[in-house]
């Protein structure tokens, strides 16, 4: 699976992020980081991979995780 498949066009990230600050469980801090967290869970998602397979490019694999758990 390509990294491209879970990259979030400026588009889609323009209608998705005001949304995220709705949610009351939602922290955001550094929205480039929040983008790249994003990406990341959806190639795993997308592809059904393990944490561990997770590109650099989305993050540590360990701190999405992490992220992603809580």
């Amino acid at each position: 699976m390509s990294i491209e498949r879970a990259t979030i066009s400026d588009q889609e990230w323009a209608l998705i992020s005001p949304e995220l600050s709705l949610l009351p469980k939602v922290k955001i801090g550094n929205l480039d980081k929040c983008r790249q967290f994003i990406g990341g869970v959806l190639w795993l998602l997308r592809g059904g991979m393990e944490w561990r397979m997770l590109p650099p490019e989305h993050g540590k694999w360990n701190s999405v995780f992490n992220t992603f758990a809580n």
